[in-house]
């Protein structure tokens, strides 16, 4: 089954057994952030300006987990959803780090409208990531649906 998100302009879907997190009555930047049930993944889409740049938000996002994660890699994403489809700008990443003996993969997506900069954040184990990786997509989506309109 699915929930509905609706604030801040935004109208998505979501798994109703994920747990949200909304800090979306905040001034911006702010993030709304959905746990997978078992606790092992997250799904965070944060808003900014629509004034600020991706490599910007990008830059940002990266110093700060290179912080705690010294070691990371980088490497710059094809996108599927071309502009003219969705009518806004997409750039992507995808990052990898190890976390104690884990390797995390982080999937970085900066969609940019009228409205609001957006961060899509995806975040799993590598080992669940492909497994959860339709589940991300099809949130993501559902967010984009909302912008086409």
């Amino acid at each position: 089954m699915t929930a509905t998100y609706t604030k801040r302009g935004l109208h998505f879907l979501y798994p109703e057994n994920w747990k949200l997190n909304d800090d979306a009555s905040a001034d911006l930047p702010c993030a709304i952030s959905l746990e997978a049930p078992d606790g092992n993944a997250f799904w965070s889409l944060h808003l900014f300006p629509p004034d600020m740049e991706s490599d910007e938000i990008l830059d940002e996002v990266l110093e700060e987990l290179r912080e705690t994660y010294p070691d990371l890699e980088v490497s710059k994403l094809e996108n599927e959803n071309s502009s003219r489809e969705t009518k806004v700008g997409i750039e992507s990443l995808e990052v990898m780090f190890y976390c104690l003996d884990f390797l995390v993969r982080v999937r970085l997506r900066t969609v940019t409208s009228e409205q609001y900069h957006y961060l899509f954040w995806n975040q799993a184990e590598d080992r669940d990531f492909d497994k959860l990786e339709l589940v991300f997509k099809a949130m993501e989506q559902s967010v984009l649906q909302g912008l086409k309109k």
